[in-house]
């Protein structure tokens, strides 16, 4: 592998879509948290949203929102 190469980290969110594109993982995690938070109020476009962190295209971390886990989706 290339010594180079860095991975790519993404943040989608329910209906939102992507929400961070980036080769900073820490910076990718402080993202996936602030939309946990905002799924997690039931408030605005990402309340109730599921929410996953991506590095690489293969998931890492997943948090199912309430939309989701009743099976709105």
């Amino acid at each position: 592998m290339d010594k180079r190469y860095r991975s790519i980290f993404e943040v989608l969110v329910g209906n939102i879509g992507m929400v961070h594109h980036g080769v900073d993982y820490d910076e990718a995690v402080k993202h996936y948290a602030e939309y946990i938070e905002q799924s997690r109020s039931g408030v605005g476009r990402a309340g109730g949203e599921s929410v996953t962190l991506w590095q690489d295209g293969e998931p890492m971390r997943e948090y199912i929102g309430t939309i989701e886990a009743q099976g709105e989706v």
